[in-house]
């Protein structure tokens, strides 16, 4: 496990590289194959062989099989991947790549995973309509809702807990 200012703590594998989570994957079932699984490589393991979590790490880890035929780790049941233009372990440069990768985060269960991908559709489209009408507002009140956009959007990307706002 590792971490970051800007990630928090993050789930990595045995070298020490960072691990990703594919938003089409489901508990139980990689949906990243071909090309995908050269850009995004499976954290693979031979069969049979055992593995343990390392310090800090609590969730389940698992193991399913692919339809190539080889062995994926999994954490909480989701598929466990590392990205090919990661150069050094904490190195976490494809969070958010295409919208559908994240990397692992060690709290993550389906049910919370799932609650996290319907919040990033709705923060998404909240910020897609918002900006829509933006153009309409006077110099004063787009201001305002410039800022409330960057506080909003430092929250959603974890570099900040809360807003602090004074609205008028």
């Amino acid at each position: 496990m590792s971490s970051s200012a800007d990630l928090g703590s993050f789930l990595t594998g045995f070298n020490g590289m960072t691990l990703y989570t594919f938003t089409k994957d489901s508990p139980g079932t990689s949906n990243c194959a071909g090309q995908c699984a050269v850009a995004w490589p499976p954290l693979s393991v031979l069969s049979g062989e055992s593995i343990l979590p390392g310090k800090g790490v609590l969730g389940g880890l698992g193991v399913i099989s692919r339809a190539d035929g080889t062995s994926q780790i999994t954490y909480n049941g989701w598929p466990l991947y590392y990205w090919v233009k990661d150069a050094k372990p904490g190195d976490t440069t494809g969070q958010n790549v295409g919208n559908v990768w994240l990397v692992a985060d060690p709290d993550i269960s389906p049910t919370n995973y799932q609650k996290l991908l319907n919040r990033q559709f709705v923060n998404e489209r909240l910020i897609q309509i918002l900006s829509s009408v933006s153009a309409q507002l006077s110099p004063e009140l787009l201001a305002e809702f410039d800022a409330i956009q960057k506080a909003y959007l430092d929250v959603i990307a974890g570099k900040a807990d809360l807003i602090k706002w004074q609205g008028g």
